[in-house]
């Protein structure tokens, strides 16, 4: 391809940039959050977070109403983290079948360390909190319940069968059974829900992006840390992948032959997250033992294995940069990629590599 149809076609990708309405953007970097193993979305009525951990770290960052980052370290290893409109919260083992919980309130930063579900067995599976107060799934004589409480006030929610998972939403917590039905566990006594409000904590997408929106205020967090908002609701429509996954970004989800995860992804992190990963090789089938990973590497597991594909890295380097966008250029006139090059270029989640994700990806690539 010549430099002169290279460069006609970098400048109808800037214009098909600008010509996407976005309303009053900006855009920032969260570098706290980039080196946590594990990062989630909060959408609330009043307020918005992005948060992760790892290790025993925590990290919140506030995008509406205002700005604020916050940090904590936690008294063992963090193995769940939720948030609600006004603190993060971490679940973390304290001991040999026991579980404490680190609270961080957002807007003082004060810290509190308190038990969780004493003297039960905590099914460390699902974590919710709402105005304070933390929810957790315990057994008991075989049995499964909802613990709720901070500290020593505490109380037990019995549900009419096995509880699945607990998850919040607009200041309240769910719990789903095992049959599929929903209890609101928060409030008083549970009731049986048929209509659940949207929002609450939500994990990675399958386009490796998160979302978080209040009003008509979009915030939208990439792979590399970079949260680009908007005044706006157009931008979300462009943004908002299909048919998000619920996986933790560090470990990817699996789709096929494919192990999609963000970029930036390491193998340590891919390695800790995911148990069931005995090796990573490149192409050429040499042994990768560091390192960001790079679409194109394969995975191994006991009796199954996959090629790795980063969202973003069209071109197989690791990271997402102008050359990425010059790649899906390229395909899109006529040149061939790759397929994992097409899967990595996908970033909407609509099965195909194209003009829209080219938009997408010039913005990440900026």
């Amino acid at each position: 391809m010549g430099k002169r149809l290279l460069a006609c076609l970098v400048c109808l990708a800037l214009f098909a940039f600008s010509a996407v309405p976005t309303g009053a953007d900006s855009e920032s970097v969260l570098w706290e959050l980039r080196g946590c193993s594990a990062v989630y979305a909060y959408s609330g009525k009043r307020a918005a977070y992005f948060f992760g951990f790892n290790g025993a770290s925590l990290v919140s960052s506030r995008i509406f109403p205002d700005t604020v980052t916050r940090s904590a370290e936690a008294g063992g290893s963090i193995v769940l983290a939720c948030h609600d409109e006004s603190a993060a919260y971490a679940l973390y083992r304290a001991g040999i079948g026991g579980y404490r919980a680190l609270i961080m309130d957002m807007n003082s930063g004060a810290c509190e360390d308190v038990a969780v579900a004493q003297g039960c067995a905590v099914q460390a599976s699902s974590f919710a909190a709402a105005d304070g107060e933390l929810y957790v799934i315990a057994v008991e004589n075989g049995a499964s319940f909802v613990w709720a409480g901070r500290g020593a006030e505490s109380r037990r929610c019995r549900l009419p069968g096995d509880i699945g998972r607990l998850f919040s939403r607009e200041s309240n917590v769910y719990a789903e059974l095992d049959d599929g039905s929903v209890y609101r566990v928060s409030g008083g006594a549970p009731t049986l829900c048929t209509d659940v409000p949207p929002g609450g904590t939500e994990p990675l997408s399958k386009a490796g992006t998160l979302s978080v929106q209040v009003g008509d205020r979009t915030a939208v967090l990439y792979g590399d840390g970079t949260c680009r908002v908007s005044d706006g609701a157009a931008q979300q429509s462009e943004e908002q992948p299909q048919g998000g996954q619920t996986a933790a970004p560090a470990g990817g989800y699996m789709e096929g032959g494919w192990l999609i995860v963000m970029a930036g992804t390491t193998v340590a992190q891919l390695k800790r997250t995911r148990g069931d990963v005995s090796a990573v090789t490149d192409g050429s089938g040499a042994a990768v033992t560091g390192g960001a990973l790079r679409t194109g590497y394969w995975v191994y597991g006991d009796g199954w294995q996959c090629i790795i594909v980063v969202t973003g890295d069209v071109d197989g380097s690791g990271t997402v940069t102008s050359l990425d966008v010059q790649a899906l250029m390229r395909y899109l006139t006529g040149c061939s990629l790759a397929e994992c090059g097409r899967r990595a270029a996908d970033l909407n989640g609509d099965g195909a590599a194209d003009s829209r994700d080219l938009v997408l990806l010039a913005r990440r690539a900026a």
